[in-house]
Parts: C-alpha cells; structure tokens; sequence
C-alpha cells in the first residue's frame, strides 16, 4: 500500500548554476603625476525565488504465506516493512502520486512445493517419477515433471513480480531535478543487485557407480552434509540406490549446504551496502535481499528447465 499526504509549501531561494563576472578598472595619478591602475572583479549570480511542495510518500508491504483461500486466515508473516521518504515538487499545488494506491496482491501457489515435502519435521524432499504410468513417456514427458516446470514457471513470473515492484518503490527517492532545496535519498541502485555469485544447486549430474560398503557409515556420511541452515534437505542414502547414476545423496545435501554458504554471504555484502531495515529510507538491506532472492529464484528455475531438457536429449 501508498500513500502521498501533502506537508508542506515554502519558498526558497535558488541560486542559478551560471555566474556572471565584471571587471572594473580604475586609473589614479599619484603625487609624482605616475599613472596607476587597479581592477576590481565582481561575481554576480541569479536568484530565483521557487515555490515548493513537500509530499510524504509512505510504502507499507508485507510478505507472508498463508493457507487455503484466505490471505487472512492462518497467515505466517515472513517480513513486513514501513517506511516514508519526502518528494518536492515546484510549479503547482498538484500530487506528485495518488493520494492512497493499493496495490493488486502478487502472490504464487506453493503446493506442488509442499507436497513434495514428506516429512513436516525433517523437510525431506520426496520427489518421484511414476514410470509405470501410461501418461509417462520420457524423462521429459510425463505428469511429475510437467507439474514441476510448471511450479517453476509461476515462481519465475512471482519474483519477476516482486521485482518490478521494487523497481517502483525505488522510483519514489528520485526527485528528477524539480526540488532545488532537497538532495535525493542517498541510496545504492537495487539495479546493481545480481545473483551471480549464489550457488545454484540444480546440477543434471551423473556418475558411474561405485561398490561400496553398505552399513551405517553412508548414513552416518549423509546426516554429517546435512547443515541447520538448510531449508531441506534429501534425507539419507537408501541400500536400494548406492548403485544409482545419481549423485549420492550426500553429495547432494552438500550442493545444499554450499547455496546456504554463498546466499548468507551474499546477504552480509547487501547489509553493508544498504541502510538497515529500521532506517527511514524507502529501500533498506531488507528490499534489497528480496530483490536478490528474487533473482535467485530465476537462476534455480532456469537450471531446472535446463537440467531437465538435457537429460531429455542425452
């Protein structure tokens, strides 16, 4: 939600960019009927005086997820943010931005995700293909990857979303040149933010496979790639897939723990460049770290749709 409230009308005195010099000289006879010559220099500059309109412009969001149909019932608020900046205008009384704009709600369906997580305590993913199935083809074609591409897709259209309305909110600190009294909110461009350097841990790896003992010392060796910061996580290596093409599920989790790593530090470089979320700036390190998580998401649903289609022509 935006708001745009007027504040208050001044006039200042602005000073014109160009200056103007005279130079005078004067010419005196001393008592020894010598001749002396003096300048005298003179700067000079235009004032014009300028009216000017303040207006408070206040962007209130929140990011949360939510059960079923209704946003209000059961939501779990994953961040929230206020804040307000000054924009000044000159030339007329006239609102720079609607007085009160809501905005249209940019939200995506998280089922396929979540129902692909079988355990609500342990977050183990539990991904399968119904080879069985008549509907099931190829690698590519069958009904549990098109449902997945599909998820994707909508992620990518969310965050492209998300985005854009960052985009807008820092369009509001620009002031274009119409407020000669006020400098611009000091702020680093979001447009700078990328995730080049977040691990993407969608690979379509194989390998050939290796005997190796079976027992407690693989379990042991996937628990140990298992990291707290990990959203999810592949659980542990089951007897009936040590001979799998696949990489080893602890190999996998280890894919995991590494995005972890690069986003936390990606995420410490941002809350040093951008002011804190408690600042009265329109963006804070907490848009910024939505932009980037934005972008990651792009990245992963990109390596997916990718790594699937690869598969599909090997």
């Amino acid at each position: 939600e935006e708001s745009c409230d007027f504040v208050k009308e001044q006039t200042v005195d602005v000073e014109s960019k160009h200056e103007f010099i005279t130079e005078t000289e004067e010419v005196k006879t001393t008592e020894s009927e010598k001749e002396e010559k003096t300048k005298t220099t003179s700067r000079h500059k235009v004032v014009t005086k300028v009216k000017e309109y303040h207006w408070k412009v206040t962007v209130n969001y929140s990011l949360f997820a939510f059960p079923g149909n209704d946003p209000e019932s059961g939501k779990i608020v994953l961040q929230s943010r206020e804040a307000s900046t000054v924009i000044v205008t000159t030339g007329g009384k006239q609102s720079p931005r609607p007085s009160k704009f809501i905005k249209k709600p940019i939200d995506v369906s998280l089922t396929w995700l979540l129902q692909n997580v079988s355990d609500q305590d342990s977050f183990n993913c539990n991904f399968s293909i119904d080879r069985e199935a008549t509907t099931c083809r190829t690698p590519r074609q069958n009904e549990e990857i098109f449902a997945a591409i599909a998820f994707f897709n909508k992620m990518t259209g969310w965050s492209y979303k998300v985005r854009n309305y960052m985009d807008r909110v820092a369009s509001l600190t620009y002031t274009g040149g119409a407020s000669p009294s006020v400098e611009p909110e000091s702020h680093v461009d979001i447009h700078s933010i990328n995730d080049d350097g977040l691990f993407v841990p969608v690979l379509p790896l194989f390998e050939t496979p290796v005997e190796q003992s079976r027992g407690s010392n693989a379990l042991t060796s996937s628990s140990d790639s298992i990291t707290p910061s990990m959203l999810i996580s592949l659980g542990e290596q089951r007897d009936n897939e040590e001979m799998s093409p696949l990489l080893p599920i602890e190999d996998i989790n280890k894919f995991l723990s590494e995005q972890c790593r690069s986003l936390n530090s990606a995420l410490k470089k941002l809350e040093d460049s951008f002011p804190p979320s408690s600042a009265q700036t329109l963006i804070s390190a907490a848009e910024a770290s939505l932009v980037l998580l934005a972008h990651h998401i792009d990245s992963i649903a990109e390596h997916y749709c990718n790594g699937v289609g690869y598969i599909e022509e090997m």
